[in-house]
């Protein structure tokens, strides 16, 4: 099976966060099992733009990916008109097209070209129908929905979700096809020694004996970084050798904004901000914390850091709105809870004041996430849904408890 997948965005842009890792990821595990994956993409990194060649075929891990330069403009603008014209040109070599964006043009040229050759294609959605998406910046949704988007999204032969509940919301909208579940992958072994990883310790001037909380993602304010500081302070009394360190991007909340916040908290001289970790920057961070938190104030679509954390064996606690984490908690591999400060710090005073239970998460959030999300796993779930699509035009029925 020869598989198209067109994505606004390729690693290494790790700046636009969990879709970076996880669509890379379940593409090397589709061509792990000998299926034809061929990626169209831009040359998007948020304000810059990645150093690759152009337009021609790259190497990625394996994957054969084609990086188009996008038409300058804002940092989530990936209009790019040699993409669209090599959709309209190649998409009959393939059997069915992944399409992973709802908004702008790349849908309507997948659309467009789907029609014309007669080649089924699948949206992954990726939260961007949940209702707290939708609500960001409504008119010009709704407006682009009416007047283009419905048609493009009636179209499809289904809609792939990462979690049931995704699925569920999609079904609300009428839109007509189906909606199936298949989670975000992760490339297991790249985590599974993250502790013998770097000296990252040294980089940030941690003290070796310190133990380290890690936030991992955009500083989005639905993602709630502030509140992790509200934590640091309020356990300041409990554990005052604990560290807070956020690594991530810019995207609403500012850095100053961090630290300004810590200052006034108290702990200003036990949080740092890392700002984009990349690669193994990422495992590093991992290797050397002792809690991964996830403080999400929205359903999130799926939540990539949690299995990263679990998978590096960084014991999890989450906002109870993170459906991976949800799952994990569910078998003893995290915790999940309200995103408040009390029910945060409940949770990491529970794991640092019992090594037992530190120890325990850590097994059990590895053997979570080899067993349900390593990247040939997930890809084998895939492969029989686009098999379904291609052979009877519809996937099969699923769901992420079913698996």
């Amino acid at each position: 099976m020869n598989i198209l997948f067109v994505t606004s965005y390729y690693k290494p842009a790790y700046v636009y966060g969990g879709p970076s890792r996880s669509i890379p990821a379940l593409c090397e595990g589709l061509n792990a099992l000998s299926v034809d994956v061929t990626v169209f993409t831009t040359n998007a990194a948020g304000k810059a733009r990645l150093d690759v060649p152009l337009s021609q075929a790259v190497d990625v891990d394996g994957v054969e990916v084609w990086y188009f330069p996008v038409i300058p403009s804002g940092d989530y603008n990936f209009a790019s008109r040699q993409q669209s014209k090599a959709i309209q040109d190649r998409l009959a070599e393939y059997d069915i097209v992944i399409a992973d964006s709802v908004w702008g043009q790349l849908l309507g040229s997948v659309h467009s070209a789907s029609r014309l050759n007669q080649v089924p294609y699948i949206v992954s959605l990726r939260g961007q129908l949940m209702p707290w998406s939708l609500d960001q910046k409504y008119l010009k949704k709704k407006i682009y929905l009416t007047v283009f988007g419905h048609r493009y999204l009636r179209a499809a032969s289904a809609f792939h979700c990462t979690n049931p509940l995704e699925a569920e919301e999609a079904s609300k909208l009428n839109l007509g096809p189906q909606a199936f579940v298949v989670p975000n992958a992760i490339d297991f072994t790249l985590y599974s020694g993250a502790h013998s990883f770097g000296d990252f310790r040294h980089k940030y001037q941690i003290p070796e004996d310190v133990p380290v909380l890690l936030y991992l993602g955009r500083l989005h304010p639905n993602k709630n970084p502030l509140l992790c500081i509200e934590v640091l302070a309020d356990l300041k009394d409990v554990h005052p050798e604990l560290v807070l360190v956020l690594a991530g991007p810019e995207d609403g909340v500012k850095i100053r904004e961090v630290y300004l916040k810590a200052h006034d908290c108290g702990v200003g001289d036990r949080v740092i901000c890392t700002g984009l970790l990349q690669g193994l920057e990422t495992i590093e961070a991992f290797g050397i914390s002792t809690i991964g938190l996830i403080t999400s104030s929205v359903n999130e679509s799926f939540g990539m850091s949690a299995l990263e954390s679990m998978a590096a064996g960084v014991p999890l606690v989450s906002s109870d709105l993170v459906p991976v984490a949800a799952w994990a908690a569910e078998r003893g591999a995290a915790i999940a809870v309200r995103p408040s400060v009390k029910d945060f710090s409940i949770a990491v005073n529970q794991i640092l004041s019992n090594e037992e239970l530190e120890r325990q998460m850590s097994d059990r959030g590895k053997e979570f996430v080899k067993t349900r999300f390593d990247s040939p796993a997930v890809a084998r779930q895939m492969v029989a849904q686009l098999e379904s699509i291609v052979q009877t035009g519809k996937p099969l029925n699923s769901s992420l408890h079913d698996q």
